[in-house]
Parts: structure tokens; sequence; C-alpha cells
């Protein structure tokens, strides 16, 4: 009686544990062989801005005054971003790098760009990654890396605006590529703003996949780990957090904060209501004030020094 009691919860149990194992392997699996289509998102549905919907395609549709800027990288690609001019003595105003996120086309940002000129009275610059866009290549780590710096280097280099008023904005894993490019160009911004950024995507594993926790540092092929150099930013840091954010847990933010201790200064501007990809439109008034507030607070109040000497770009 005893021995049939037991029998059907450990066979119960037994097949409960092959499942569960089935899964975790299965998930490891997935992670593995397609890293690269689940971290890098370009076409949603197409990669082309050309083929979105009216508004969507380019700055000419909201009356935003631009230019098609082509880079050439490193490693022989060419790269297309757009130069939004903002509508008042471009020359003199501040010019703003922007990092989109994973997922879409620069012209899925166009809404977006929009605001940020009419808020913060400034210059724009926005770049296709290899393999997003009208860029060549496929994207990468090491790629999105080089772009960046590339990135960072085309706009130091225009003589018609003024090179000591360069910020950098990025959202998402643009966040990481904006950690990355400040940490690694040899030229000095006046400001960096991140956006509902993660810590590594070690840790997001943790957060999206915890099953696979203990088997992910022989799975990972992507690290963008920006806890570990966030701390070399000397620039100020406006964090700006979307505490609704389903993708990324708002953790990551304040735990990025925690770690940028050579910072002239930062601050968290919180959307309480913000989630992922809408914490500009849901909290307009609130993000935008937040971020003229803190640019205005860096053009008066922090001068970045000049390196003596350029340095050359580390290993990839």
């Amino acid at each position: 009686m005893l021995k049939a009691t037991l029998t059907k919860p450990l066979s119960l149990l037994f097949k409960t544990s092959v499942a569960t194992g089935a899964l975790v392997g299965a998930s490891a699996l997935l992670l593995y062989t397609f890293q690269d289509k689940l971290l890098y998102y370009p076409s949603i549905p197409n990669r082309l801005p050309k083929t979105n919907e009216v508004g969507f395609r380019h700055p000419g549709e909201v009356n935003l005054d631009y230019d098609n800027v082509y880079l050439k990288t490193p490693d022989g690609l060419q790269l297309h971003g757009w130069f939004i001019k903002t509508k008042e003595n471009y020359e003199t105003a501040p010019t703003i790098v922007v990092f989109q996120g994973r997922a879409g086309n620069i012209g899925h940002r166009v809404p977006f760009l929009a605001a940020l000129e009419k808020y913060c009275k400034s210059n724009l610059f926005i770049i296709g990654y290899r393999g997003y866009s009208y860029s060549e290549g496929k994207p990468s780590e090491k790629g999105i890396k080089s772009d960046s710096v590339t990135t960072l280097d085309y706009i130091f280099s225009r003589k018609d605006i003024d090179v000591n008023k360069i910020f950098v904005l990025g959202s998402s894993m643009g966040g990481a590529v904006t950690v990355y490019g400040v940490t690694k160009s040899s030229h000095p911004v006046r400001g960096v703003i991140l956006e509902n950024t993660f810590t590594s995507i070690s840790d997001m594993v943790n957060a999206v996949y915890p099953k696979l926790a203990n088997v992910k540092n022989y799975l990972l092929v992507h690290k963008w780990e920006s806890i570990k150099h966030i701390h070399k930013i000397k620039a100020p840091i406006c964090f700006i957090s979307g505490l609704d954010d389903q993708l990324i847990p708002p953790l990551h933010t304040k735990n990025l904060f925690d770690a940028s201790t050579a910072a002239a200064w930062k601050q968290i501007v919180e959307i309480e209501n913000g989630t992922h990809n809408e914490t500009w439109s849901l909290g307009e008034e609130k993000y935008f004030s937040g971020l003229k507030e803190f640019m205005d607070r860096c053009l008066t109040e922090y001068k970045p020094a000049v390196p003596e000497t350029v340095k050359v770009e580390e290993k990839l």
C-alpha cells in the first residue's frame, strides 16, 4: 500500500522535473542560437524608414530642417543618419546625439525628435546602427560599439556647430551604446542622458529568463556591461526612468545611478506612469522640463576638461 501511495507522486515529480529541464534546455538553446535576433530587431515591420507610415518616414514630415548624413566606419561600412537643425541659431545651439533602442528604424523616432527639438531648442543627430535603417552591415555588439565612436567623431568634427555643447542621449539599448561611446571617445561631452536602460545583458537575463541564471555565462555572446563602465563618465548624467516599464526593471536605473561615481553630478527624473517606449509621451511635461533644466545647468555650471592628447581607441 505504501509503495503504491509513493509511486504516483514520485512519478509525477519525475515527469515534472524532466519537463522543467526540457523547457530550460530549450530556452537555453533558443537564447544561444537566436541571440542576435532576440537582441537586435531593426524591422518592425520593415527596416527602411521610407516604408513607414506618413509622419514616421523622415523629419521633414514634421517640419524639421534636416540633412542626410553618411559616415564611413573603420571596417568600411556606410552608416546613414539625420542631422536636424534647430529652428533658430543652430550654429550656437546645443546638439544632442541620439542613440535609439534595439527595435525599429530611425523613422520611428521622428515624433520624439520633433518634441526634443521643440522643448530643448537643440540640434539633433541620430544615426542608424549598422544593419538598421539605411545603414549597411549586420548588427553586433562589437560593430555597434564601433559605430558609437564613429558617430561621436563625426559630430565633433563639424565646423558649423558649437562642439562645446554636445550632449548624448540613449534610450533602452541606446543607453548602453551611449555609455560605451562616451567612455571610449576622446571627445568630452557636456552631459549624458540615459533613459530606461539596463545595467547589462546578463542582468536582463535574470529578469526575463530567471531559469537560465546558472548557465547564462556559457550562453551569452552579447554583454553590453554598462554597469562596469559607467563609473568612467565624468560628465553630468541625467537618468530618466519610466516607473511602469515592463521590459527593463526601473531598478536597473537605480543601480546605474549608484555606480556612476565619477559624474560631476547626477539626477533621476522619474515618470510614474512611464512605460518602456512611451515614457516621453506619457510624461511629456515632466520629461522635457527635467531634461531642459539638466541641460541648462550643464551649460552654465559644467565645463569639460579637454584632453591634452587624443586617445587611441581601445580594442573592442
